[in-house]
């Protein structure tokens, strides 16, 4: 199943369409009359998510820069699978977001980070956010 997203940055009367997912070294150009201001993205993107309407026991992997999942199972999941996104700066956050209960939400993250907080249940409604510390390599639940 392929999905595309886009993060629309307003600058009243520009607007600034990018592809989703986007990279905290993404540049952005605003023309002002003759003039094109360059803006480097940092951190990630408010109002960003990805929708995602998963089956029981699915795995469902973040792409970096990416700061949320909003899940809308068609019923309660007994097990949900998710990856953090890879290479995460100092400070990020990411954000998993359910319109319906899952019984067991398994959190992991790619290559070698730990994860401080996983075998959730996550009633409809709930989210959970997780915070990466460099220092200890590890994505803290919180």
């Amino acid at each position: 199943m392929s999905e595309s997203f886009a993060y629309f940055l307003t600058q009243d009367p520009n607007t600034v369409e990018l592809p989703l997912p986007v990279q905290n070294t993404d540049r952005v150009a605003v023309v002002r009359g003759a003039v094109t201001y360059w803006s480097t993205l940092t951190g990630t993107t408010p109002g960003t998510y990805v929708y995602v309407v998963p089956t029981n026991g699915s795995t469902q992997t973040a792409v970096g820069g990416q700061p949320k999942y909003q899940f809308n199972p068609a019923a309660p999941l007994a097990s949900l699978n998710v990856v953090l996104p890879p290479t995460p700066a100092d400070g990020q956050t990411f954000q998993i977001r359910t319109s319906r209960d899952i019984t067991t939400l398994n959190v992991t993250a790619p290559g070698g980070s730990t994860v401080n907080g996983t075998g959730y249940v996550l009633a409809g409604g709930g989210n959970v956010e997780y915070l990466y510390v460099l220092s200890e390599d590890t994505w803290f639940v919180g």
